[in-house]
């Protein structure tokens, strides 16, 4: 069984934790419940543009970086992991 995230799982986490963002911080600034975020960031769930850019901009990312990660953010869910 593989245990190996996806790419924008690892960058989002990063940069959760240079922020010390917790998901429950997150659900404040985001207006959104902490589990869904946290689902988000493992790909278990998608995003509207507006959300994703809420939360890549809470996350502190910018340039290409926000923009693949609101890419990501924004299509099917990757279902499954691990």
């Amino acid at each position: 069984m593989s245990t190996d995230l996806p790419a924008i799982t690892t960058t989002l986490l990063a940069a959760k934790q240079a922020q010390g963002l917790s998901f429950g911080d997150l659900e404040k600034l985001l207006d959104r419940d902490e589990v869904w975020i946290a689902a988000l960031v493992y790909r278990q769930a998608s995003a509207s543009i507006e959300e994703a850019t809420q939360l890549v901009s809470a996350l502190g990312l910018m340039g290409d970086t926000a923009q693949a990660a609101i890419a990501e953010l924004t299509s099917y869910p990757v279902k499954g992991l691990g």
